[in-house]
């Protein structure tokens, strides 16, 4: 099951969540704990690295979205597409957006104000090239997406219903993958207020938008695991097996039992 090209993208996206999360949670643990350790040392770049690592992140994921719509609408109206080796698509997810990353997000000027503070020092160019950077390609990733998601809207509308019930996995894995964008949606918002503050140069909403980041960069990460477990009954059967082992295994079968039993009963009082 997991070696389709679905589950293969999929498992590319969970790991880039998974880096996400720890990058962050590295990050906010070294400005608690060891705050002038890398305030010293600051000629390795870890100013640089902590401001341009959270658009990596933001570029990578939303890329790794757009393909797994793009692969929705393949797998539902183009089937004869959905053949691709393992390696490829792993080339596929991560080879691309790193490169995006590369070119537009390897700032060297970047420095910490002190080690009480450890607030970026940079040129104001910098932050108004990096958010609107990121809000474009945010823009067109979704812009994609809703093209997609029309396109299998318009292909569900126009089949009957026995090629539908046919598809009804691969219709409930596309709406997972939807909440995915629906998170994507909640970041572009939060782009698009950063981009106008930083336009306009109000320190108090400039400020006041960055208390949400931490809000919008868990939805991005949190919601595709949950919605995974919620609407993908492949996965959560999985997880649930190796949470509970042989133990769920044997409710399920004492259930059977003791279903077969009474439909034996029900059936020898019948005569």
């Amino acid at each position: 099951m997991f070696k389709t090209t679905f589950y293969t993208i999929l498992i590319q996206h969970c790991l880039a969540d998974i880096f996400a999360l720890i990058f962050y949670t590295s990050k906010r643990f070294a400005y608690a704990v060891i705050p002038y350790f890398v305030y010293k040392h600051q000629d390795f770049g870890f100013a640089a690295v902590a401001y341009d690592g959270v658009f990596w992140f933001i570029i990578i994921r939303c890329y790794g979205i757009t393909l797994l719509t793009v692969h929705r609408y393949c797998i539902i109206a183009k089937p004869f597409m959905q053949s691709l080796k393992p390696w490829k698509i792993v080339f596929l997810y991560w080879i691309p957006s790193t490169i995006f990353c590369i070119i537009f997000y390897s700032s060297t000027e970047i420095k910490y104000e002190s080690p009480e503070r450890m607030v970026y020092v940079m040129n104001p160019n910098i932050i108004k090239k990096s958010t609107k950077t990121a809000f474009v390609f945010v823009i067109i990733s979704c812009l994609i997406c809703l093209i997609f998601y029309s396109l299998i809207w318009k292909f569900i509308k126009t089949r009957s219903q026995t090629v539908l019930i046919s598809l009804q996995r691969e219709i409930r894995l596309a709406f997972q993958v939807c909440l995915s964008f629906v998170a994507q949606l909640i970041l572009l918002l939060y782009l698009a207020s950063s981009y106008y503050s930083g336009e306009i140069e109000d320190m108090e909403l400039i400020v006041l938008t960055r208390k949400y980041f931490p809000l919008v960069y868990g939805t991005l990460s949190f919601i595709g695991p949950f919605t995974i477990l919620i609407f993908n009954n492949d996965v959560f059967r999985k997880v649930r097996f190796m949470i509970f082992g042989k133990k769920w295994k044997t409710r399920i079968e004492v259930s059977v039992v003791t279903t077969t039993k009474r439909t034996t009963v029900f059936q020898i009082a019948g005569n």
